[in-house]
């Protein structure tokens, strides 16, 4: 049994200890926030107000990472230092230097250090390389995922929540484009040159972008909006075909297969909390089942945001070269 604490409080860790609860093999056993009400809401069997306090307890085995974005990374070596695995949220890390070095750290521990992202561990995703082989060649790839968030609207209040705040190394591009870019990265890999158009609010965050990524015959382009409603889909146009993805790429719910104007659905029933796939798979590492923690395409993403900010001007605190945990 894997007894694994989380860090944060957010309603992704309530997801997170529901798919816990569903995964054999693994315990929620812990909770730390710097305030302990919070962290005993969860009443799990321990809750803790000092994150050195947990790493210290001998039954915490692993670690669910799902502060700020910004935090990521000390908290990642935190844990990794005090011996413990780490499942960490997307996105990853606020740069690709900080994922490198978070790579190096666990190297260097002997532990496993691995990305939760949903949709690379989705049943639906991963008939999608069979499904593309079918449509080829590709020409045009639309990803979109659009969802107004109750956030900016404090934001336009002049509240100052942390997903929109530089110093949290947060903005939609980091929020939910990093489901568009994981969904590129996993099926089509580097691309050859990267481009980001933003909606940019007054404190240098996006709230709204397109990325546009140029590979070998086709361009793919990710729009991640949190200050827009609008239908959520995934579209992989090809000579032969295309396919379709209602719902977007964080889901991947059903998927539609169009060629000569027949209509076919691949569909794998998939669990209602989709982070049980990524939770069963991380189980899999530390049990030594699995032995890709799929950093390489972890490390791709980071590099593809950490291009896409610099192509329009967005830059965070973290971006300081040699930034030590803590600043």
């Amino acid at each position: 049994m894997i007894h694994i604490a989380a860090v944060g409080t957010g309603s992704i860790v309530e997801k997170m200890i529901d798919a816990m609860h569903q995964v054999e093999g693994v315990h929620p056993c812990a909770v730390y926030s710097r305030s302990m009400e919070k962290a005993r809401s969860f009443q799990l069997d321990q809750a803790y107000d000092s994150l050195e306090d947990m790493l210290r307890d001998e039954l915490v085995d692993a670690v669910y990472i799902a502060s700020p974005n910004s935090l990521h990374y000390e908290h990642t070596l935190a844990c990794l230092e005090a011996g413990k695995h780490v499942l960490c949220e997307k996105p990853f890390a606020s740069n690709l230097n900080e994922a490198e070095v978070m790579q190096q750290k666990a190297e260097d521990t002997g532990l496993i250090l691995m990305e939760a992202i949903t949709t690379t561990y989705l049943p639906n995703y991963q008939q999608l390389h069979s499904l593309i082989e079918e449509i080829a060649p590709v020409r045009v790839v639309q990803c979109n995922y659009s969802q107004y968030s109750s956030r900016y609207g404090k934001l336009l209040n002049g509240e100052e929540p942390n997903v929109f705040q530089p110093a949290f190394s947060g903005g939609a591009l980091m929020d939910i484009n990093v489901y568009n870019l994981h969904f590129l990265a996993g099926l089509f890999g580097r691309p050859d040159d990267v481009q980001y158009r933003a909606a940019m609010y007054e404190n240098g965050i996006d709230t709204s972008g397109t990325a546009l990524f140029s590979y070998k015959g086709f361009s793919a382009s990710a729009v991640g909006s949190k200050d827009t409603a609008a239908e959520s889909f995934v579209q992989i146009q090809g000579e032969n075909g295309s396919i379709r993805i209602p719902g977007g790429a964080n889901g991947c719910r059903v998927v539609e297969q169009w060629t000569n104007e027949e209509k076919k659905i691949h569909t794998v029933d998939q669990a209602e909390n989709t982070m049980v796939y990524e939770l069963d798979f991380f189980r899999r590492l530390v049990n030594g089942e699995e032995t890709d923690t799929g950093i390489r395409q972890t490390k791709l993403v980071m590099e593809m945001m950490t291009k896409a900010r610099e192509s329009a001007g967005i830059r965070f605190p973290a971006d300081r070269k040699n930034r030590q945990p803590g600043e």
